[in-house]
């Protein structure tokens, strides 16, 4: 009825990848700039959807085609981040949440992202002091909250942050978001060696963001449990589709609980502990 409307383009186009129709979100994406070719929201849907789907070389070329056309976009900068990160290139990460910072001090986005690297790379003080609110009340807080939980698991205060999660999941208001919390307590369980705890978990989580996390954990849990047929179910749900920041991960947990090559050396516990929080804060 309204050809021209842009509002009607990019909505629809956001309605598709809020229901993990990717394929068709891309295509709508991708028509609606070609059609209004000034649309800053189309750009970045692109970009996300690309990065949902795991093409993140694309994912980051997008990004980048929209801060070369819309500069000012906290969004754009934001995203070519967050892909930064989820391959794992933490110094590029860290340096493009500084650049945005600089350029938007005030916004809470890129500290949360900001954050979650230092916490990767082990800087954990700095970490925590840019995600230390005591009562979460925005969307954007809430995930200062959740990072704020795994750096405190990462550094060996589980029942610190078994609380946080368990707070996240019970009272914040982003229903979203108690996924994040979820998966988070999940590694705790799997610290505290309650692996049909954090089973129960995993097996419930559905968000699309997630499931490779999910399922690398998952892996985990089962393998402990000692049913190597769902660790292996796990583990070939993402065999071709894993972020690149976690095949370490899973190819660990690949060895010790699939392969199980009594032979090999493997990565240690701790090892293992430090990686699964790393792919919390990936993934954050």
């Amino acid at each position: 009825r309204f050809p021209n409307n842009v509002v009607a383009h990019t909505g629809r186009a956001e309605i598709l990848k809020a229901f993990s129709r990717f394929d068709e979100a891309l295509i709508a994406f991708e028509e609606t700039i070609k059609r209004f070719p000034n649309n800053v929201v189309a750009y970045n849907g692109r970009a996300e959807v690309l990065k949902a789907v795991g093409r993140f070389d694309e994912a980051l070329k997008a990004y980048e085609e929209s801060i070369d056309k819309f500069p000012n976009n906290v969004v754009a900068r934001n995203g070519r981040a967050e892909v930064l990160k989820a391959v794992g290139r933490f110094d590029e990460a860290l340096k493009a949440y500084e650049e945005t910072i600089d350029k938007f001090p005030y916004d809470i986005v890129a500290q949360n992202g900001l954050a979650s690297v230092l916490a990767a790379i082990g800087k954990y003080k700095e970490a925590l002091n840019l995600v230390s609110i005591p009562k979460p009340k925005s969307l954007s807080e809430w995930i200062a909250y959740h990072i704020k939980g795994v750096i405190l698991l990462k550094i060996g205060e589980i029942d610190s942050a078994i609380k946080v999660f368990q707070n996240g999941i019970e009272n914040n208001p982003w229903a979203a978001e108690s996924p994040y919390f979820q998966t988070a307590l999940a590694v705790a369980q799997i610290r505290k060696s309650k692996y049909n705890e954090a089973a129960d978990i995993l097996q419930n989580l559905s968000l699309p963001e997630l499931k490779p996390v999910a399922k690398v954990l998952s892996i985990h849990a089962y393998g402990e449990l000692n049913d190597f047929i769902k660790a292996k179910d796990s583990y070939e749900s993402i065999e071709f589709s894993c972020p690149p920041a976690i095949t370490a991960l899973r190819d660990e947990l690949k060895e010790r609980f699939i392969i199980r090559d009594t032979n090999r050396v493997l990565k240690s516990d701790e090892w293992l502990f430090k990686r699964e929080c790393d792919a919390l804060l990936i993934a954050a």
